[in-house]
């Protein structure tokens, strides 16, 4: 159990409820800090009431994790150790952005909503404490993009994917797809050119990219995706272990050194799609 447990749960829209009449969950809770300075970031949003947590990404559960992680960050700063494990429950680690609201938004929230997710991603990778994806089940598309910014990987060894799938995109005109926004895919190839190993990287690219592959558990590691495989429940402890490990390199040095190896993908997530147009 988390020494000195504290919980901060995502404010869901006010009035929102379950379909029951419940008050509706929190989509994020962060728990922390144990003795070794672990924080665990729970994601929780469902986008369908009363479906199955999918963590999809919208605006505000965007926001909702930005706002925890900067909680840790500011407690890092005066903190021996500090590392944060990116959690969730059920069947999805993340399934990537909510297409339903994304393609029923203006152009306008659209642009800034994609400018804000790879502000997140930033913040992820330029933090200056480790930060250990706990990959409970699939991380698809986005989902997987927020796994990979992060310096290390645990993932469930039996079940579930990762995979970019946007290859398989088929919109309908106006629909969010990859070439609609600008500098979107500049800043996706950026993550991937960076994350992907370096061993065979242009088949490794052409096999994520243009082939859309679903990683199962043996296939991401033999690649270098992820760094362990664990059981279903010990996905999350040997994450925690993980992050307890390097918690104590945490540090403003522990930061730069993050901010010059991933200079490429900050570089390009600088770019604002709310201030262009293809």
């Amino acid at each position: 159990s988390a020494a000195g447990a504290v919980m901060r749960a995502a404010a869901t829209p006010p009035g929102t409820v379950a379909p029951e009449g419940r008050p509706a969950a929190p989509t994020v809770v962060l728990e922390g800090p144990t003795d070794k300075g672990v924080w665990t970031l729970f994601m929780q949003r469902a986008s369908k009431a009363g479906g199955p947590v999918d963590n999809t990404f919208t605006p505000g559960f965007v926001e909702e994790i930005r706002s925890s992680f900067r909680r840790v960050r500011d407690w890092a700063a005066t903190s021996p150790s500090c590392a944060l494990v990116l959690a969730s429950t059920g069947k999805f680690f993340s399934n990537g952005h909510d297409l339903d609201w994304l393609n029923s938004a203006g152009r306008r929230d659209q642009e800034e909503f994609i400018d804000s997710f790879y502000d997140l991603l930033a913040e992820v990778l330029s933090a200056p404490f480790p930060v250990v994806a706990s990959i409970n089940g699939h991380a698809f598309a986005a989902g997987l993009h927020l796994a990979l910014c992060a310096d290390y990987r645990v993932f469930r060894g039996d079940r579930g994917f990762l995979c970019m799938n946007e290859v398989d995109m088929k919109p309908d005109p106006g629909e969010a797809a990859p070439g609609r926004f600008a500098h979107a895919d500049r800043k996706l190839m950026a993550i991937i050119h960076y994350k992907a190993p370096h061993e065979d990287r242009a088949h490794m690219l052409r096999t994520m990219i243009l082939e859309g592959q679903r990683f199962a558990g043996p296939d991401a590691l033999r690649s270098g995706l992820v760094d362990r495989l664990a059981e279903e429940s010990r996905v999350l402890l040997e994450a925690q272990e993980l992050a307890a490990q390097w918690a104590s390199k945490a540090s403003v040095t522990y930061g730069v050194l993050k901010q010059e190896l991933a200079h490429n993908p900050l570089e390009a997530f600088r770019l604002r799609t709310a201030t262009s147009r293809l």
